[in-house]
């Protein structure tokens, strides 16, 4: 029976870690996707994807993307609470909630302090808390993006030693 442990005590945390990543998410024609290379980077929608090229449609034009090269692909989980069109908002609310943090942290200053200058410290700890919030409301919720995995290539080719013969071939990326 010890034995019986200690082997499923030497499985169970590797399964565990398999369960818990998440699925690859093969992108559909039409979907919203990030692509990501050494020389450039493109968001756009997925326009059609071949067993030599990937072309996703941007705002400013079209991007092809080599098969064989390497590349990163993502695809959009949604565009957040603070999404486009919603950016000012979140930009606002990031001010006023740093603001009052600011207040927070000077009237806790404030309260231990015996100068007269005291109220002073409001003069440092409000526009702080205002920049702080403010940055953070920009950089929050923003897209949502999951990583993406291509189906199979499958490819022809004619043999390297030039004899009359193909070869068939698979790519998978892992």
């Amino acid at each position: 029976m010890k034995h019986i442990v200690y082997i499923l005590g030497f499985l169970v945390p590797p399964l565990h870690a398999a369960v818990a990543q998440e699925p690859f998410i093969i992108p559909e024609l039409g979907s919203r996707v990030r692509v990501t290379s050494e020389r450039q980077r493109t968001t756009g929608t997925l326009e059609s994807v071949d067993s030599t090229s990937v072309v996703v449609r941007s705002r400013n034009g079209r991007a092809v993307f080599q098969r064989g090269s390497d590349f990163q692909l993502d695809v959009s989980g949604g565009p957040g609470r603070c999404g486009e069109g919603r950016r000012f908002g979140c930009v606002a609310l990031g001010f006023l909630g740093g603001g009052v943090v600011g207040i927070g942290v000077g009237a806790i200053m404030v309260s231990n302090c015996n100068d007269d200058l005291c109220g002073l410290l409001y003069l440092v700890t409000v526009p702080a808390g205002a920049l702080v919030g403010t940055v953070v409301g920009a950089l929050i919720g923003r897209e949502h993006w999951n990583e993406g995995k291509l189906p199979a290539l499958t490819y022809v080719a004619p043999e390297a030693s030039g004899e009359r013969r193909l070869r068939l071939g698979v790519q998978l990326r892992f």
